[in-house]
């Protein structure tokens, strides 16, 4: 089972194509009109994994706050920016209900294990939109292995695939949310918070 996650993962692994110099520019420089605006999936390169055109990236930007589970504050190309982590969703730490605050703790936890103080990639998708409708960054988060985090967070069992609108890893992700279920890793393990169910 482990074998097949990490399979899962590996080709749900964005790794930025082109050359370096490219990317130090997008890092420094305001992008051009959109970032977003040809983004396009590779079918994929010789390891199989899943790419996307290194053109339409944002930039390597440092985490400087973990909000939630699933929402990150980087230094961005205007000062501070939040960051929703594409396709994923977590329980709300700042919930009324204890049992869903200690879960969203939990996932909050997990995503600065992985996250804060890091330098991460981000990349679009080019069937949803570039903003939620709080006007967050919608964006999949590569970590500095190019591990896709969005991903990891299902795998690890700390979020769920967020389905309800399309995106290119939307079946990919369902995929991961059902390993982690059956393996009751992260938030499907009944044990976690129990102290908070109601009975």
């Amino acid at each position: 089972m482990k074998k097949i996650a990490l399979s899962l993962l590996l080709l749900i692994a964005l790794t930025g194509c082109g050359n370096q110099a490219a990317n130090n520019q997008a890092t420094k420089a305001e992008p051009q009109n959109s970032p977003e605006a040809n983004a396009s999936v590779n079918p994929s390169d010789n390891s199989g994994k899943v790419v996307l055109s290194s053109e339409p990236a944002d930039g390597t930007f440092l985490v400087t706050n973990i909000l939630d589970g699933d929402t990150i504050e980087i230094e961005y190309f205007r000062g501070k920016e939040t960051v929703r982590l594409l396709g994923i969703d977590s329980p709300e730490s700042a919930s009324k209900n204890d049992y869903i605050k200690c879960l969203g703790e939990k996932a909050k936890e997990k995503l600065q294990e992985k996250l804060l103080g890091k330098k991460v990639k981000l990349r679009v998708d080019k069937l949803s939109g570039v903003v939620d409708q709080s006007g967050r960054l919608l964006r999949y988060v590569l970590n500095d292995d190019n591990m896709m985090v969005n991903a990891e967070m299902v795998l690890d069992g700390y979020a769920t695939a967020f389905s309800t609108y399309p995106f290119d890893y939307r079946d990919k992700f369902l995929d991961l949310q059902e390993m982690a279920r059956k393996n009751k890793a992260g938030l499907w393990d009944d044990t976690l918070c129990a102290e908070f169910k109601k009975k």
